[in-house]
């Protein structure tokens, strides 16, 4: 068991939710993320998942990102080259589903409480809220080979 799935520990939300999203991206979609200290103005191109979380607390975990990043995931995860839009929600839905768990039930160990979280949406859109969130959220961004992602966590009882 590693050092941040320990009951009772208190990994800042921030340091989770990297590790998260970076450890199961490269163990499920092969691809290597990076943080990186901003996103470009131009959303015209990005789509997002939503996951919803609710228990002792009522949290949301978004991911936004370029086509080709969700495109990549997908064509990974399916291990063919040639896939479908139908595939890209299907096998993105999947890869959040399990990015969400794993960030989700390691934050709710390490302060030991409990709640779920719903089947991923996916939004054919960017949905990425102004860039002055709440004192409850964390806002992430990332670069990889294929482009750039966005990930916010708003809820989580920090």
């Amino acid at each position: 068991m590693a050092a941040f799935e320990k009951p009772g520990d208190r990994m800042p939300v921030a340091d989770l939710l990297d590790h998260a999203v970076c450890e199961m991206t490269s163990q499920i979609a092969g691809l290597e993320m990076h943080l990186i200290s901003a996103i470009p103005e131009d959303l015209s191109n990005w789509k997002t998942f939503l996951i919803r979380v609710k228990g002792d607390y009522m949290a949301t975990v978004l991911m936004s990102a370029e086509d080709p990043v969700f495109y990549e995931i997908a064509r990974n995860m399916k291990r063919q080259n040639e896939i479908s839009k139908a595939d890209i929600a299907v096998y993105v839905t999947e890869y959040f589903n399990i990015l969400g768990g794993f960030f989700v039930s390691a934050f709710n160990r390490g302060r030991n409480l409990k709640a779920r979280f719903g089947i991923p949406e996916y939004l054919k859109r960017a949905y990425i809220q102004n860039t002055n969130l709440n004192h409850d959220a964390v806002r992430l961004f990332y670069q990889c080979a294929y482009g750039k992602a966005v990930v916010d966590a708003m809820g989580f009882p920090f």
